[in-house]
């Protein structure tokens, strides 16, 4: 039992030698939550009440005395059996004593969070660079996912989970920057790319991922990767980019020599359409808008959002628009997305927008029943 080993980060689980139990893979919500909730308060003795409303809800107890004890007592069967699946002594884990439980953990137990804390602390106390990335690289191989995971929805958890995930995100972007200092810019995507699968909605993970392949001279993946971050953050969690993030973008955009190439040279040819990123949307309406600001007309930009139904594929919409684009449209930008269910234009009219650009859309695709929903820029 020395070699006991509990993980709270991503899927809860205890190992013992080659035996494994784990939250993710054995059912039981109950007993996985009284195993948790007195593993994280093996310093001192719980309550049957207290652990009653931490497993069943708060105010279980008062409102169902006698049922509440009962369901308690099958709760910790049902755990110890659960514990017997690693060890004929693991139950022992659970002890009970004057009406009360307390985890009783071996001395060589090993608690993940535990040695998260300790190596953080070690983190922001030294002055050592070689020893701040030594220990930040294990806490990143410690920290697989949110602590508790989803074991849990009380405050207090929430409270914890947040005080390790900001921890994490500290000590992660102190390693970043001593990763860059050396140059070793490969190592960073790699973690990013681990760091954004526990959390797909951290724009810190993503930002650094996309500042390393640029300051590495990879300028078309820093171009690509920021356009994916950036579709997956405004058009499928609608939150805008940071102004920070916004910066590295047009820095990076800027330095694509290739992609403003082409969208100049389409722009001084006076084509209709130019395929782009629909991410792109602000930076290269303004190139164009601004392309146009020596005529007396006035320019409008809108953006609209073109849906249809299985019976075209997005690439022949395309090909339509480029062939017979809406009159009422000076210019078009499309963009094609991922799932080949949308297209989106960037419009610049010199009227009001009307159902004649809609109407326009809809007879250069042939398909009078899309759906277009027109949006300002």
């Amino acid at each position: 039992m020395n070699d006991l080993k509990i993980c709270f980060f991503g899927d809860f689980s205890l190992s013992l030698g080659d035996k494994r139990i784990c939250e993710a893979t054995e059912k039981g919500s109950k007993q996985w939550r009284l195993i948790k909730y007195l593993i994280l308060s093996r310093t001192r003795s719980v309550e049957r009440r207290e652990l009653i409303d931490a497993i069943f809800g708060y105010g279980a107890y008062s409102q169902r005395p006698n049922e509440a004890l009962n369901a308690l007592n099958a709760t910790v069967h049902r755990a110890r059996l659960l514990l017997s699946k690693i060890s004929d002594n693991a139950p022992d884990i659970i002890s009970y004593s004057n009406g009360s439980y307390k985890a009783v953990l071996p001395a060589g137990c090993e608690i993940d969070s535990d040695i998260f804390d300790i190596l953080s602390e070690k983190v922001l106390l030294s002055s050592n660079f070689e020893e701040i990335k030594s220990y930040a690289l294990k806490i990143c191989e410690i920290y697989r996912g949110f602590f508790l995971g989803d074991g849990f929805s009380e405050e207090w958890a929430r409270l914890l989970a947040e005080k390790y995930h900001t921890r994490y995100k500290r000590i992660f972007s102190i390693l970043c920057g001593i990763l860059r200092r050396e140059g070793d810019f490969e190592r960073i995507c790699t973690l990013c790319e681990g760091a954004s699968a526990i959390d797909p909605v951290c724009e810190e993970f993503r930002l650094e991922r996309v500042r390393a392949l640029f300051e590495s001279g990879k300028k078309a993946r820093a171009h690509e990767a920021y356009c994916e971050i950036a579709s997956f953050f405004e058009s499928v969690l609608s939150v805008p980019l940071s102004e920070e993030f916004r910066e590295l973008g047009s820095k990076v955009i800027s330095q694509d020599g290739d992609t403003l190439a082409m969208a100049r040279r389409i722009s001084e040819k006076n084509a209709h359409a130019i395929i782009v990123p629909s991410e792109l949307f602000e930076e290269y309406s303004s190139f164009f808008t601004s392309e146009n600001t020596r005529s007396d007309t006035p320019v409008q930009t809108c953006l609209a959002e073109i849906l249809f139904d299985g019976n075209i594929s997005a690439r022949e919409a395309i090909l339509a628009l480029k062939q017979s684009p809406p009159a009422s449209a000076r210019r078009i930008i499309l963009s094609l997305s991922k799932d080949e269910k949308k297209i989106y234009m960037l419009l610049e009219t010199s009227a009001a927008l009307s159902s004649e650009i809609s109407d326009g859309i809809k007879e250069a695709i042939g398909k009078k029943h899309c759906k277009i929903r027109i949006l300002r820029v």
